[in-house]
């Protein structure tokens, strides 16, 4: 390519021809030459693909995220409410859940109305949110909070265990039925 740049630049003169109709030569020139099809963005069919893909793992990841972390930002969220109440209740919330993810993880059978009961908001703990709003230091609050958590996180475990102690005995129970 360099040569032919090297010969255009050096026979410039001869190239620079004055004729007449020279719009017209430039026109049959456009007319000829063919234009490329420009396809949008948004009608490629890989772009839509990949963009529905990018949207179905985004519902999937919302729907299938626990919602702990709602409750965890409402107390934290709260103007006046210490850094170190804020981590208490954080870490009763993952206690919790660590609770309720290692009892889906060991298979354990949870009846459908005390599931509801543990993963729901209690009353109670509505109540206390809302006086906290009002009074952020105050500590009978914070310690009726502290001990909702408390108990809530004692439920689950004697739920596990009344769960396991369930499983136990079913197992024994077909243990001793395969031996008979």
């Amino acid at each position: 390519m360099d040569n032919f740049e090297k010969y255009l630049k050096e026979n410039k003169h001869e190239f620079d021809v004055e004729f007449t109709n020279k719009h017209r030569v430039w026109e049959n020139l456009e007319q000829k030459i063919a234009v490329k099809k420009v396809i949008p963005i948004w009608k490629n069919r890989w772009i839509q693909f990949a963009a529905a893909a990018c949207l179905v793992g985004v519902l999937v990841l919302k729907i299938a995220t626990p919602n702990s972390t709602k409750n965890m930002t409402t107390i934290c969220s709260i103007d006046g409410v210490s850094k170190e109440f804020c981590m208490q209740i954080n870490e009763y919330e993952t206690d919790i859940q660590s609770k309720l993810i290692s009892m889906d993880s060991t298979k354990l059978e949870i009846p459908k109305e005390v599931e509801q009961e543990v993963n729901a908001d209690n009353p109670m703990k509505v109540i206390l949110l809302n006086e906290l709003k009002k009074n952020p230091n105050n500590p009978k609050i914070k310690d009726a909070i502290l001990k909702y958590y408390k108990a809530k996180l004692e439920l689950i475990e004697r739920i596990e265990e009344v769960l396991k102690k369930q499983d136990k005995q079913i197992k024994n129970e077909i243990s001793s039925n395969n031996i008979s």
